[in-house]
């Protein structure tokens, strides 16, 4: 199986799994959470049987984006590859999400316009390059 394929059935059994919660909650009937806990169990059975990190990931950082056909480069990297240029960049703040920064020459440290004290002591983790703003056609 090819990693698409893998992705697109991982993609299934997460979205029947999904479905199985969103009725067991309307419904609230056994039977209900009995088809919740199976979907749940074929979704973890294949993060298990597919986690080649030993993380409990079903693919690595670089697997998704090579099977969706994206260009490696705007894949997440490491945060020791970001440019240190000034140049603005969507780094990943774990829990305050994708944001855009930039590595401030001045002071030696990554920050965002608005000087969020919160990105900084959480640590950027990732980044990927801007996508290229459009230009607006009149």
């Amino acid at each position: 199986m090819s990693e698409l394929e893998l992705l697109k059935d991982f993609l299934t059994k997460v979205k029947a799994m999904r479905e199985a919660q969103r009725a067991y909650f309307k419904t609230g009937s056994s039977n209900a959470l009995g088809q919740a806990k199976n979907a749940e169990y074929e979704v973890d059975k294949t993060i298990s049987m597919l986690d080649d990190t030993g993380q409990g990931q079903l693919f690595g950082e670089e697997e998704p984006a090579r099977a969706l056909g994206m260009p490696l480069s705007t894949a997440p990297q490491p945060m020791d590859t970001a440019p240190t240029d000034g140049r603005k960049i969507l780094v990943d703040a774990s829990q305050g999400g994708w944001i855009e920064a930039y590595w401030d020459v001045e002071y030696n440290e990554w920050d965002t316009d608005h000087h969020a004290d919160w990105f900084t002591s959480l640590g950027p983790k990732r980044w990927m390059p801007k996508p290229q703003d459009e230009e607006v056609q009149s």
